[in-house]
């Protein structure tokens, strides 16, 4: 994550539709929970939210999370934060089942605890009082939910998604791409021995053979998993 290996690649766990289907599959006093790191609370609170007004829960969404933080275990890396792990019920939780977490939690922090406290800006996007737009301004990271047509939720960099020093490095073939044309144009083209329009064909073929591919591969993923396109790119 850090790294910014991870902002172009698809995942289709973390997202408003993949959300849905969990729910899908509990009971109505089910629970989802992730552990994860805390620089994923904003967008997990967003994409969950998000999934929970699309079926049904209007009202009372701050009943339905609990999120609580390690405190004696800070990660190396400043950006990740601690761990910790982030609770869903598909319906709010009772006050005997927050009593009953309360007294096993220790001294881990509890960012969102209904009926108790919960952390700001968490506590009034919850509520309702502050709208999504503004609450995703109040981070320096992207934590707008995302979907399975933009499953990149790794992709934490305003304003791209990507990290500035990642984009550096996806400049480098442009830069390579634009000295080719540059020598292309200037010595003759009998010279190469290729014409123009054998390289604006080719050029053409290249480009709508991707612009197929990608999104194919990526919907494809989506419905049989990466694990399967691996395979039958291997056998092809």
């Amino acid at each position: 994550v850090v790294s910014g290996g991870l902002v172009i690649s698809e995942n289709y766990l973390y997202t408003v539709e993949a959300f849905k289907d969990y729910f899908g599959h509990l009971k109505d006093d089910g629970i989802l929970a992730f552990v994860r790191y805390e620089v994923d609370v904003p967008r997990l609170l967003t994409i969950s939210k998000t999934a929970l007004e699309e079926i049904g829960v209007k009202e009372g969404i701050d009943k339905n999370i609990l999120v609580i933080a390690q405190t004696d275990a800070p990660q190396i890396e400043p950006f990740l934060g601690n761990q910790m792990v982030f609770i869903i019920k598909k319906s709010p939780f009772t006050t005997e089942e927050i009593d009953k977490i309360k007294s096993i939690i220790g001294e881990w922090d509890p960012v969102i605890m209904p009926y108790n406290n919960i952390k700001e800006p968490y506590n009034q996007f919850l509520s309702g009082n502050t709208p999504l737009s503004e609450f995703e301004s109040k981070f320096e990271i992207n934590v707008f939910p995302v979907r399975d047509n933009n499953p990149f939720y790794f992709a934490y960099y305003k304003p791209m998604g990507i990290p500035i020093d990642f984009l550096q490095i996806l400049l480098v073939p442009l830069l390579f791409g634009a000295l080719f044309l540059v020598f292309i144009k200037v010595i003759k083209w009998k010279e190469i021995s290729l014409k123009k329009a054998y390289l604006f064909y080719f050029a053409s073929l290249g480009i709508g053979f991707m612009m197929l591919e990608i999104p194919i591969l990526q919907k494809f993923i989506l419905l049989l998993g990466s694990t399967f396109i691996e395979a039958a790119g291997i056998a092809r």
